[in-house]
């Protein structure tokens, strides 16, 4: 019982998701028209009121915006809600379709009306990217639903509408690639871009071939592409710029050759048109072979080569979103100039060690030094006492002598005392003769070092 309401209550939701459409909501947008694919699938009887509702509430608009030409309805009709909820009931009527639904079969002449009337409300150059969208829309019906639509005279106006001789005035890196699928008309910087007639070349061949590949095996294929060969002939006469003659031409080799298969097979066979039983058997056999028709096989290659291109685009922009504008790009430097830091940094480590090697041999030297010192004081204060100790003997054996005689004659200092002193000396000039050798070989190993070193380790 809730059935409908809850899909028309999802039915809107969709659409107030789907007011602005850029290449990171475009996925999320298709998400949600999937689900609700798949959800009005359930029930074929809800989904025929739903559509035949909400497909007469867009022909509403897009009468008025036709009756008149007011920039507010017209606004109401090319908008992305609109172009959705064309997309979305497109996909709806072709997966019910062919479960040979017949109410959901008799929506298909309505919602084709609605992609033709989108068309062609304001059949201007600007707008191109949104006839592109519902000529995408009437391939899709043609393939979901095996009913006939005349897609081609939409694509060949577009060579009526520009000219291809006409320069470009610029060339910017701003206008350089126009996404068509995430846009619905363009700017005049676009226009004037050398990237607009590019793009609408590639648009125009990859409709083309979508379109022809879905009828390659069909009987009525030469009567079909008459019209696209004419008009690629008079392109190839017409046009001057030698990059759009060398796509049309590739276009038109393809086609004829697959007219020229189709037409010999139609000659073999002898086929009657009246004879319903033998066109189907014709078109099934013709069907199965169709994988090695000349068409089928450049589409195949060029559509490979397109999912490629995309797939390199979609990694670029993931390597260059994770990299992020806050976190900053690696250096890469040189093996030769990491190698200097490593050897300096070394070398830094190396002086440190040998610094404190230094300092604990100088401070071994000292105490050395130090303990020399205490001991030479030891000893000349024993030798003063062994002095004091004979000049008293001496006083007491000359007492009777005369005092003039202890003033002339004064007392020489003991060999003992003396040879102290000389020890002592020799002593202290070895200590200070080892003490500077040592840094003498300390500074001429770090001289040599330093001459060693260049501008690279630094």
């Amino acid at each position: 019982e809730m059935m409908g309401v809850v899909l028309r209550k999802m039915y809107l939701d969709y659409l107030k998701n789907c007011k602005f459409t850029s290449p990171t909501t475009l996925p999320l947008i298709n998400f949600m028209q999937r689900s609700l694919v798949e959800l009005y699938s359930l029930d074929p009887t809800v989904t025929y009121q739903h559509g035949f509702v909400f497909l007469r509430q867009l022909a509403v608009h897009l009468r008025t915006a036709i009756q008149t030409k007011k920039a507010e309805n017209i606004q109401g009709v090319y908008n992305w809600q609109f172009i959705h909820a064309l997309s979305l009931w497109t996909n709806i009527i072709g997966l019910l379709h062919n479960n040979k639904e017949k109410l959901i079969q008799q929506l298909v002449h309505p919602l084709t009306e609605l992609i033709v009337g989108t068309i062609r409300l304001i059949p201007t150059a600007r707008y191109y990217p949104l006839r592109f969208h519902c000529i995408r829309l009437l391939i899709k019906l043609t393939e979901l639903t095996t009913v006939f639509v005349p897609v081609l005279p939409f694509l060949l106006e577009m060579f009526d509408i520009t000219d291809f001789n006409k320069r470009h005035k610029t060339a910017s890196l701003k206008a350089q690639y126009i996404n068509f699928d995430t846009s619905l008309k363009l700017t005049k910087l676009q226009m004037d871009d050398r990237a607009y007639k590019d793009g609408l070349m590639d648009q125009f061949y990859e409709l083309a071939m979508l379109y022809l590949v879905h009828y390659a095996h069909h009987v009525t294929f030469p009567e079909l592409v008459y019209p696209l060969i004419l008009k690629c002939k008079k392109f190839i006469k017409i046009c001057k710029v030698q990059n759009f003659v060398k796509v049309i031409r590739g276009l038109l080799e393809k086609v004829q050759e697959n007219v020229k298969l189709i037409e010999e097979r139609r000659q073999k066979t002898g086929l009657n048109v009246k004879d319903a039983k033998q066109m189907n058997a014709w078109l099934e056999q013709s069907q199965q072979k169709s994988t090695s028709s000349p068409l089928v096989v450049h589409f195949g290659r060029y559509k490979s080569m397109r999912q490629r291109e995309v797939l390199e685009d979609i990694a670029q922009k993931e390597k260059i979103s994770q990299s992020g504008r806050s976190s900053l790009p690696d250096l890469i430097r040189p093996d030769r100039q990491v190698a200097g830091k490593q050897n300096f940094k070394s070398m830094m480590e190396k002086d440190l060690s040998d610094n404190e090697e230094e300092q604990e041999e100088l401070f071994q030297i000292k105490t050395k030094r130090k303990h020399d010192e205490i001991e030479e004081n030891q000893e000349e204060e024993e030798q003063d006492d062994e002095e004091e100790d004979e000049m008293e003997q001496e006083e007491e054996d000359d007492t009777d002598e005369d005092d003039d005689d202890d003033e002339d004659v004064l007392p020489s200092p003991p060999k003992k005392k003396r040879h102290a002193k000389m020890s002592n000396g020799k002593s202290s000039t070895s200590n200070a003769d080892e003490f500077l050798s040592i840094v003498k070989k300390k500074f001429d190993r770090r001289k040599d070092r330093v001459k060693d070193l260049s501008v690279d380790d630094f």
